[in-house]
């Protein structure tokens, strides 16, 4: 069994691999010193991934189910209300333990509820999406969305493990494993060139080497995060895409007749920022060329219309890397290499968005 078992930070045990829930299962002083276990589930991983995990670990058996609605619309503080209200009736103290199980949204929004909770009740993430194996369950940042901007309300809180099973993502449909690729594209993109390489050969379908694929991942990840916990520089390099591809996210919500999943908004930020990483940081047309064709080849388009780019331009302007109103983003300067904190002219950051929607 390939499996990884490591310490982050000194405090978070991360175990990734391929029936990695056996391995942690037998973690008895992790287990044996809580008061109770909280698991947190929404709809879909209550009927999907819950009962996986609790064949895999019988002694959570006992353990109370707390379950909210899925998706992104439903990441905000009323389902978070209603997690800490859930807590509070069964009297949950501070020796307690909550386990997220799910997707980003869950990851995020749960341990934005345990981290505020009677000031912070320990809590492990075990995602069951590629999305938030290769990224949202990793690097310690929690969070809801307010009035649709994603994440506006968080923490930076570390868990007690991040648990990184491939058994879940046999209950994913193509569409959500590339969903999750989005991510994968994005660290190839800022820092391995070979990684980027590789993408670009690699059919992603049941012979996929998944798990060697996530941890190639978490360590481009850890590797950034480590050097800078709480974003105050290069872990802003995990933003490339983020900046447009967040309002692009946020304005389908409300708009049009389809909400874009997070890697598709993301990949439609990336065609964007390429774009402008060209004009910012001279990054050669040919390489441009050669990303945007890959994202474009593998990934949906959305035709929102030229007249709502002002729509997402103002959302925008509630990102939390702006800086005195300026318009932050991360740009490639070259495959495998980017740069943070580039303040962009709205004019082409326009222009980025046309660009997409020549080719939609």
């Amino acid at each position: 069994m390939n499996q990884v078992k490591k310490i982050i930070n000194d405090t978070v045990q991360l175990y990734a691999g391929t029936s990695i829930l056996k391995e942690f299962a037998n973690d008895d002083e992790l287990f044996n010193s809580f008061s109770n276990i909280v698991i947190i589930v929404d709809n879909n991983t209550y009927n999907y991934c819950l009962p996986t995990l609790l064949n895999n670990i019988p002694r959570l058996s006992e353990a109370i189910i707390v379950e909210v609605s899925s998706g992104e619309l439903n990441k905000n503080i009323y389902s978070t209300i209603e997690i800490w209200k859930s807590l509070s009736e069964i009297n949950l103290d501070r020796n307690a333990l909550i386990i997220n199980l799910g997707g980003g949204v869950i990851t995020d929004m749960g341990a934005f509820a345990a981290s505020t909770f009677k000031r912070g009740i320990p809590f492990i993430n075990i995602p069951t999406t590629l999305l938030a194996m290769v990224d949202a369950s990793v690097g310690g940042k929690t969070g809801i969305d307010l009035l649709n901007y994603k994440n506006q309300i968080g923490t930076f809180a570390t868990p007690k493990a991040v648990v990184i099973d491939t058994i879940f993502l046999s209950t994913l449909s193509k569409e959500q494993l590339m969903n999750g690729i989005a991510e994968v594209i994005k660290h190839s993109l800022i820092a391995d060139k070979i990684l980027w390489k590789k993408l670009r050969k690699t059919i992603f379908d049941s012979n996929t080497d998944w798990e060697d694929l996530i941890i190639k991942n978490i360590k481009i990840k850890h590797k950034i995060v480590k050097n800078d916990p709480f974003e105050k520089g290069v872990r802003k390099l995990l933003n490339f895409g983020h900046t447009i591809g967040h309002a692009i996210e946020s304005y389908s919500m409300t708009n049009g007749d389809r909400r874009l999943m997070h890697g598709e908004a993301i990949v439609i930020g990336m065609v964007c920022e390429t774009y402008l990483s060209v004009i910012i940081n001279k990054v050669d047309n040919f390489q441009a060329n050669e990303i945007c064709s890959y994202l474009f080849l593998n990934f949906k388009t959305y035709p929102f219309p030229k007249k709502d780019i002002h729509l997402i331009l103002e959302i925008m302007k509630q990102d939390k890397k702006n800086k005195e109103g300026m318009l932050n983003f991360t740009l490639l300067r070259d495959i495998g290499e980017a740069t943070f904190n580039n303040y962009v002219d709205v004019k082409h950051i326009t222009k980025s968005l046309e660009y997409y929607l020549q080719y939609v």
